[in-house]
């Protein structure tokens, strides 16, 4: 089963992206006949280690905002794979996906593959619209989210 864990604030604008993003992808791969589930939070946190240790889960799939900051920067979906931390991972306030995984591979010994999937934003302030470059990332997918599985 694949795990598609959307987050961001869906309330600054931009950072809502990831979970348009995150929601169009559940709804691509299960009109695909992928058995797909989708959780939804405003960040991540420690407690998800355990749904992604579950053991039907084969595959986590990250969906956030990465931050743009100029022309130049990529303005599509990217995708990137996740690997784990060499060591054990510290505790902090900020978590990533990488310790997040890192999390369920040491205190569950979770094996799924994960990956990351964004899309751009630049404006993070109040409000629920995105700005032009997060909705045209959002309205032209890559050939490779219908591929990917």
């Amino acid at each position: 089963m694949i795990l598609i864990i959307g987050y961001g604030n869906t309330l600054r604008r931009d950072d809502g992206g990831g979970v348009a993003l995150a929601k169009k992808l559940h709804q691509i791969w299960h009109e695909q006949q992928l058995h797909v589930q989708i959780i939804i939070v405003h960040q991540l946190v420690p407690e998800l280690a355990q749904d992604i240790a579950h053991e039907d889960i084969s595959t986590v799939v990250f969906v956030d905002t990465r931050i743009i900051d100029s022309c130049l920067d990529n303005h599509g979906i990217e995708i990137q794979p996740i690997s784990l931390q060499d060591s054990s991972p510290a505790s902090n306030h900020y978590m990533t996906a990488t310790t997040l995984m890192t999390y369920a591979h040491f205190l569950y010994n979770a094996h799924a593959v994960a990956l990351q999937v964004t899309v751009p934003g630049h404006d993070f302030g109040y409000g629920e619209i995105f700005s032009d470059i997060t909705q045209q990332a959002l309205d032209n997918l890559p050939d490779s989210v219908y591929t990917l599985f």
